[in-house]
């Protein structure tokens, strides 16, 4: 799952981008595995991104919502 539309636009792409070229050996693992159907990128807005819960500072609300989403159980107090 992928926040960024560009990003996954440029992924699922079958040919090169001058502008990108320092992108594009990192994304043949990418772009091969969606070619052979065995992934699929989905968009997800970035309210819904679970890692942020682990990745960013966030609002006390947002962090306990993506911490349910990930069955995420908070005990005590931090």
């Amino acid at each position: 799952m992928e926040d960024n539309i560009p990003c996954i636009r440029y992924a699922e792409e079958p040919r090169s981008h001058q502008r990108m070229k320092h992108l594009d050996i990192k994304y043949m693992f990418i772009r091969d595995l969606i070619k052979k159907r065995e992934l699929k990128l989905k968009f997800l807005a970035s309210k819904e991104q679970p890692a942020d819960a682990f990745t960013k500072g966030l609002p006390k609300s947002q962090h306990r919502y993506l911490f349910e989403r990930l069955n995420v159980r908070i005990e005590g107090k931090c």
